[in-house]
């Protein structure tokens, strides 16, 4: 008999401990419900602040100086490349000008000294109000010196 009720009790105590377990369970479960609940609660807070100070007229304005400006950006990128496109022109322009000078028997370049390229780089005359030929060399230009040099020639 003492037997049986032993079992008896073992079975009772896993059942118990099973219980327990699931309240347990429970418990946690709860918990994890309520921190969920209260993240919610923060991003909800959250987002009605950001609703409430963000301005959608202004936010329309915003987007639309971007694009306009991006735009303009484009605008400008293209015509450099067009720039960049023409002085490719010039060059096969000059090449096909050579061959005709050539074929003809003409020497352009010893002509028209001015026109060579390495005068591009160097030295530039400028003619300055009546007063005959200054040369200015590229480095020893500056926006006020350009600035001057177009006074003196209104």
């Amino acid at each position: 008999m003492e037997l049986v009720r032993v079992r008896k009790q073992k079975e009772k105590l896993l059942e118990m401990k099973y219980k327990v377990s699931a309240v347990q369970t429970r418990a946690t479960t709860m918990r994890a419900t309520q921190q969920s609940a209260k993240a919610l609660a923060g991003a909800t807070s959250a987002m009605a602040y950001t609703n409430a100070t963000m301005s959608l007229p202004a936010l329309q304005k915003t987007s639309m100086d971007y694009q306009k400006e991006n735009d303009m950006l484009e605008m400008k990128g293209e015509m450099m490349d067009d720039l960049f496109e023409n002085d490719e022109e010039d060059e096969e322009a000059d090449e096909v000008l050579d061959k005709i000078g050539d074929e003809i028997g003409l020497d352009l370049k010893s002509q028209l000294p001015s026109a060579q390229k390495g005068d591009l780089h160097g030295e530039k005359e400028k003619v300055a109000a009546g007063k005959g030929k200054v040369a200015i060399r590229e480095e020893d230009v500056d926006d006020e010196d350009l600035k001057k040099l177009l006074a003196k020639l209104k």
